[in-house]
């Protein structure tokens, strides 16, 4: 699962495509998810912060799930509710800066 569907969520979903790899994709951004589940891609659109988006996403069956949001503080918020529905998936979360690691750790 891929939450944020910026250039750094783009990047990961063509990887995955491109190695057969299925993936779902959760996008606060009304425009993005629209303009791209019309084109096709697994969208959710929605924010990753709620247990309702992430339970409508199916995040309790992903292995892996990664936070590729901006703000350091929603990607917090995010982690948490990601590991409350899901205690075994592989959680990567993209950082800005060093000091943010152990916080979401």
């Amino acid at each position: 699962m891929i939450i944020g569907f910026g250039v750094n969520g783009q990047n990961l979903a063509s990887q995955a495509q491109e190695q057969n790899i299925p993936y779902s994709v959760i996008e606060l951004n009304g425009k993005i998810s629209t303009k791209y589940l019309m084109e096709g891609e697994p969208m959710y659109p929605g924010d990753a912060r709620s247990e309702e988006v992430l339970i409508r996403a199916a995040v309790h069956k992903a292995r892996t799930v990664v936070i590729a949001v901006h703000d350091a503080a929603s990607a917090e918020a995010i982690t948490i509710q990601v590991r409350k529905l899901n205690h075994h998936a592989h959680i990567i979360v993209r950082s800005q800066f060093a000091s943010e690691v152990e916080t979401f750790k």
